[in-house]
């Protein structure tokens, strides 16, 4: 490994752990913004990169960074940005089942939280935003019943969509939810298979046309993303999307560049740009993990990482 890569990464975060984005509006305006949600994408694809005093630093200081993520509506759910620190246009947002889900399975894979700790989160946060059969008249064709919406609703009921937001349901968002329960290995879980089934029908329906793909992840500005989220779905033990995975690789050749954007508004063309995430890509490249290494596991629980910390649970 080319320790200037981890020496670029390691100058672009903060001494708490998080990573610069900007905020690109519709109208050109940019942003900077530091946010949850990029820090665990980085540390995700950091997930193969052999341990280094380096890596390991910028590792550590991510997931500080993570941990202060913890919503306090609901409690234990997770943001894209912490309660204290968010951009003032953004207070009414609520925490979501996507973040929640990449957050958690950064602190699972590094112990800083164990499983039963997780198990409480997953069933507590995450198992209520599912999809009921009286709303799939007014949802895509794709939607499976049990599958999981995006908006966690800070009132105590799940049953209607968070506000201000229209609530939506988003392939990524499901493949990650997906790859958590197989990590904590609990792929019989409800919502597991509906989780599959929802990725699976969507690509059935989308086929190869563009504006069908790009519908099936409003949340994320590039089909690139949702065959990474799936890859590492797999990679968790999610063995029932190798299919989906196989074709998702042939589609994601030809989209948009994931440079082009790590995420995106479903309810504008706001997208937020990270460097970081880039980088940390450009390093996982060459520490690509594939099925059958003997790395993968495919049933139970994988044993985390684990650090120097406590658990924060």
């Amino acid at each position: 490994m080319n320790g200037n890569e981890f020496s670029a990464l390691a100058s672009l975060q903060r001494a708490d752990g998080a990573f610069p984005s900007v905020i690109v509006s519709p109208d050109g305006q940019a942003v900077s913004d530091f946010n949850c949600f990029t820090a665990a994408i980085v540390l995700r694809r950091l997930r193969n990169a052999p341990p280094s005093p380096e890596r390991d630093k910028i590792v550590g200081r991510g997931l500080d960074w993570l941990t202060a993520c913890r919503s306090a509506r609901p409690p234990n759910a997770f943001s894209f940005w912490p309660d204290d620190d968010r951009p003032a246009w953004a207070t009414g947002v609520p925490a979501d089942v996507d973040d929640t889900a990449i957050i958690l399975c950064e602190l699972l894979r590094h112990g800083r939280i164990g499983r039963a700790a997780t198990l409480r989160i997953v069933c507590d946060a995450i198992l209520p935003c599912r999809v009921k059969a009286a709303m799939l008249p007014v949802l895509p064709p794709w939607v499976a019943e049990g599958s999981f919406f995006t908006w966690i609703p800070p009132e105590s009921s799940r049953a209607e969509p968070a506000k201000p937001f229209a609530n939506i349901v988003d392939c990524c968002v499901n493949a990650n939810v997906a790859a958590l329960l197989a990590l904590l290995g609990t792929n019989s879980f409800p919502g597991h298979d509906a989780a599959i089934q929802t990725i699976v029908g969507g690509l059935q329906w989308a086929g190869q046309d563009p504006a069908r793909l790009s519908s099936l992840t409003p949340f994320y500005p590039s089909l690139i993303y949702l065959a990474e989220a799936v890859d590492h779905a797999v990679e968790c033990g999610v063995t029932k999307l190798l299919e989906a995975l196989a074709q998702l690789r042939l589609l994601a050749a030809g989209a948009p560049d994931g440079a082009a954007g790590i995420c995106c508004s479903a309810y504008s063309r706001t997208v937020w740009h990270a460097p970081a995430a880039d980088v940390a890509r450009a390093i996982s490249s060459q520490h690509v993990l594939r099925v059958g290494s003997g790395r993968t596991e495919k049933d139970g629980f994988r044993e985390p990482e684990r650090s120097a910390h406590s658990p924060i649970l």
